[in-house]
């Protein structure tokens, strides 16, 4: 039972009386029905006190006469197996490690501190209450006393004409502070003992209605989030120097005749403010804190008296760029988060509308409207970046059988507007083909016009409303907006929508579910139907009675310092809305289909660099745990490179015997393409999780079509210091890796050769894996699948050249790491045919992919073809590696293998199964 009762327990004395609150936690589908203690030789039923039934977590209570060992039992329920039982045990309390509850003290000053307007009787459900009364609140302590100052926000016609809060057991009204009457706004005044939830009540008034209401609510104030308010003039440097900062403080001061808030987080010791210039509609303000490192700030400026609040654009500065900043206008005021270059509140960029996309097999066309005086950048997949001219429309002819996510801003006068809306465009399969089906960004499988497919096939349009299951596509605003919530990236789309009755039920999946605390819909509905803590996720279900309507939800999310350590921890409640397409619902074929769930969930990231890199010049970046350095043009434009730290790496792949002994940086740029030169990357690395007499340490890349993490070639590693270095010429996600090299007895076999492979049917490599095939140098999948676009290891491909080529097996083994391999004796083989060397005398890396410049090696080596030394023309022609230039140069000479349709090479690319056989027939030929 020690796991289901969380330490400590909470002892209250009451008249002499011993009240213990336990905290019970519970598991998916084992539940503790009922826990009893012993009390005057009677086992008594707990007292359930609170539940947070989203964390399976309930707080209950007894009364213990004497502290001590007490008597227990506990009623369980595993539901799978319809299992029950009563359990005995004993509840032994420590009467020795009792400590005092200290309530918080805060000397005197003033703060701000958030809240939450709860449910009067429903446990962490919002109230109505909560669209009336601003974030955050005003915290004054004077003489040891608690003063709150509420700012309560009224509508046309509708009004609260008292709010009363439980003090000393009766309910006291409102001291009204000041009132802006024009904006329907009043602040009012408590006294508040003690911080924590407190009852409250609310009289309204509807005019139109005759409507008058008293209404029971409960104000939940978060000490956590108190932050220290410093009201202070800038000295002759325009400076502020501060002291002892050891939480968030808000800092309040003017410069030029301009208020300006800003909230710097603890460790701060300087606020700078060096210029600021301000007309009717623009304000520019430079602000500097002092010891700030990667972290962000809240920024309050006056609202320029030119704009209206629709018009208000908020930006920061980055290089030549001014970067758009979601913003939120309160009364007079623009409250933004910035990493604090110069920063600006001007007139707002229009944010282009994308119309939807025409697709004529592989040519996608785009159009938006017309941004007058405006240039435009295409995002692809979130992730490239494309400059456009003034053109309104974009034309691009991809591969076939692709789904690609697009986005368009304007940038005018430098400022940039939002994304606009996205759509997908998926293309269609080759004339005469007979291709997979298409896969989304991020692998999700598609239909026809990138519907996403449920588990029956082909996706349907719905005919009635009949009882059915069906998909559905939806966003996660932010509150009161059309900008997309950070709770968007914590789901997995699509949802799932089952519709019984006439009536709407959505099942949505939670991504990174241990971190969120808490998701209740504004009907207080939602409840967990399942959780899957292998992947981290749960999936809530809940009613919405109108799917084209937006429906508010609210969330509490905590992310704990230990998952990115040194960046603080993440504790914030927030509304959000959801928006569902109903134009998406999609049939899902089967009466009862299986929920909806990711193979491997988001990777949520926080910053950790972020530099923009001149390409005539280079650079470095150097932070905690990473260097970059770029060589002088090595990209044809100057770009921006960002460093952010993955918050979540179990949820990234590792295969048997991978570990991860560094963080995972995810390191990207806003330009397309692959650098000209290569980029040399050092990550840190925790050495003291690396045993050298079993472990071998590379720096690796992960493949995100694969899965996998692949090693990068010619690295260096310095053991003592705990470095690895290495050289890219591409962005991805980064992180050192140990590979237990100890031995294994299991050893891996090959598939079994089918007679017809069901997947090659119209390949372009059909005819050359059939002839390898007839002869028993490559094997398919008992699936009876040949999987012509998986990779290929070096160990597969020395054993197909083996076969291929006729040679006689040799039994035995050339290096330390293939000695229990499947493939030993192929790679033994060879090794003594002068076909194969390994990393060393001692590595070979069976299991590696291989790749496109190895290839070349391995095949020209095994077809004994005479050197040539023509000259390459390929663009990356320099990043092939010396060893492999002679190689590569007779190979493409001979024509068994070729560049790429851009005139490159990619020598560090990995080659596919199909390439493979290819390039083998081919030499077989010579």
């Amino acid at each position: 039972m020690k796991d289901w009762i969380l330490n400590p327990a909470k002892l209250v004395v009451e008249d002499g009386k011993n009240y213990v609150y336990l905290t019970v936690q519970e598991k998916a589908g084992q539940y503790l029905t009922d826990i009893r203690l012993e009390k005057n030789g009677e086992f008594v039923s707990q007292e359930i006190v609170s539940k947070k039934e989203e964390l399976l977590q309930r707080v209950i209570k007894f009364e213990v006469p004497e502290l001590g060992i007490v008597n227990a039992e506990v009623d369980m329920h595993v539901v799978a197996a319809n299992y029950k039982n009563t359990q005995k045990f004993r509840m032994s309390f420590d009467v020795n490690s009792m400590k005092p509850i200290e309530k918080p003290t805060y000397e005197d000053g003033e703060y701000t501190i958030n809240f939450r307007a709860l449910h009067a009787t429903k446990e962490d459900t919002d109230s109505s209450m909560k669209d009336w009364i601003l974030n955050p609140a005003k915290l004054v302590v004077e003489d040891g006393k608690n003063y709150v100052y509420l700012t309560v926000q009224e509508k046309a016609g509708q009004y609260l004409t008292d709010i009363r809060l439980e003090k000393n057991g009766g309910f006291v009204s409102q001291e009204i502070v000041s009132k802006k009457e024009e904006l329907l706004q009043r602040v009012i005044k408590f006294e508040v003992p003690e911080l924590g939830i407190v009852n409250a009540e609310v009289d309204m008034h509807v005019v139109a209605a005759n409507y008058k209401n008293t209404q029971k609510f409960r104000m939940s104030f978060d000490t956590g989030s108190i932050q220290k308010v410093i009201t202070s003039q800038l000295d002759t440097n325009g400076s502020v120097s501060l002291e002892n900062i050891t939480m968030p403080t808000s800092i309040q001061t003017n410069y030029n005749g301009q208020p300006i808030s800003i909230v710097v987080p603890a460790g701060s010791n300087s606020l700078t403010v060096s210029e600021l210039k301000s007309d009717a509609n623009s304000l520019l303000v430079k602000i500097s804190v002092g010891n700030l490192g990667n972290k962000t700030v809240k920024l309050t400026l006056r609202k320029p008296a030119g704009l209206a609040a629709a018009q208000v654009g908020a930006y920061h500065q980055n290089g030549d760029a001014w970067e758009y900043r979601e913003a939120q206008v309160v009364g007079d005021n623009v409250v933004f988060e910035t990493n604090l270059s110069a920063v600006k509140i001007a007139e707002a960029v229009t944010v282009p509308i994308l119309s939807e996309p025409t697709v004529s097999e592989n040519k996608v066309t785009l159009e938006w409207n017309k941004v007058s005086g405006a240039t435009y950048e295409l995002r692809i997949n979130k992730k490239e970046i494309v400059s456009m001219e003034e053109n309104n429309s974009y034309i691009a002819t991809i591969g076939y059988n692709q789904s690609n996510l697009y986005e368009v801003r304007a940038i005018k006068d430098k400022h940039q507007s939002a994304w606009s809306n996205s759509v997908t465009a998926t293309t269609g399969k080759k004339p005469g083909s007979e291709e997979e089906t298409p896969q989304g960004p991020g692998g999700t499988p598609q239909g026809p016009g990138g519907t996403p497919q449920g588990p029956g096939g082909t996706p349907q349009t719905p005919g009635g409303t009949n009882d059915e299951m069906y998909t559905i596509d939806f966003k996660v605003l932010k509150d009161g907006t059309n900008n997309k919530s950070v709770m968007d990236d914590y789901t997995w789309k699509p949802a799932e929508l089952k519709v019984k009755d006439g009536r709407n039920y959505i099942s949505l999946t939670l991504l990174n579910s241990s971190w969120i605390k808490s998701f209740q819909t504004e009907k207080g509905d939602a409840k967990v139907v399942s959780t899957n803590e292998k992947v981290n996720t749960r999936v809530v279900q809940f009613e919405v009675p109108d799917l084209s309507k937006k429906l508010s939800a609210t969330t509490h999310v905590v992310i704990p310092n230990d998952e990115f350590p040194g960046s603080g921890s993440y504790d914030e409640r927030y509304t959000v809305q959801i928006q569902f397409d109903p134009s998406s619902k999609t049939v899902l074929k089967g009466s009862n289909p299986a929920p909806i769930t990711p193979n491997i969930p988001v990777t949520p990231t926080i910053p950790v660099a972020e530099k923009a890199i001149k390409a005539k010049d280079g650079g470095k970046i150097e932070e905690s745990g990473v260097v970059i350095q770029f060589p002088a043009d090595s990209f044809a434009s100057d770009f921006k490179v960002t460093v952010k730290k993955v918050t979540n790496p179990s949820s990234l792949p590792l295969a048997d015997k991978e570990s991860l002994v560094s963080d995972v940086l995810e390191i990207t740029k806003d330009k397309t393409g692959d650098f000209k030169k290569a980029i040399t990357l050092t990550l840190n690395f925790d050495n003291t999780k690396v045993d050298t007499t079993k472990h071998e340490v590379g720096l690796f890349w992960l493949n995100e079509t694969t899965k996998k993490w692949v090693k990068l070639d010619n690295v260096k590693v310095d053991l003592k210091n705990g470095k690895v270095s290495g050289e890219v010429n591409h962005f991805t996600k980064f992180a050192v890796l140990a590979i237990d090299q100890t031995e294994q007895n299991n050893q891996p076999t090959q598939p079994e050769t089918p007679s017809d492979f069901t997947d090659i049917k119209g390949h372009w490599a059909e005819e050359h894996i059939d002839s390898l095939a007839k002869i028993g140098a490559i094997t398919g999948y008992p699936t009876g699948e040949f999987k012509p676009n998986n990779h290929i290891t070096r160990a597969e491909f020395a054993t197909v050249i083996v076969k291929a080529f006729g040679l006689d097996v040799i039994k035995g083994n050339a290096f330390n790491d293939t000695k229990n391999h499947w493939a030993s004796d192929y790679i033994a083989t060879a090794e003594a045919k002068g076909i194969v060397s390994g990393y060393s005398k001692t590595k070979f890396g069976p299991n590696d992919v291989i790749t496109r410049e190895q290839m070349a090696l391995m095949v020209v080596r095994a077809a004994e073809l005479q050197s040539n030394d023509s000259t390459l023309s390929f663009k990356d022609a320099k990043e092939i590696s010396s060893w492999a230039q002679s190689a590569v140069k007779t190979a493409v000479h001979e024509k068994i293998i070729t560049g790429y349709p851009n005139n490159t090479f990619k020598p560090k690319g990995n080659a596919t199964r199909a390439e493979a056989v290819v390039v083998i027939v081919k030499a077989l030929n010579k």
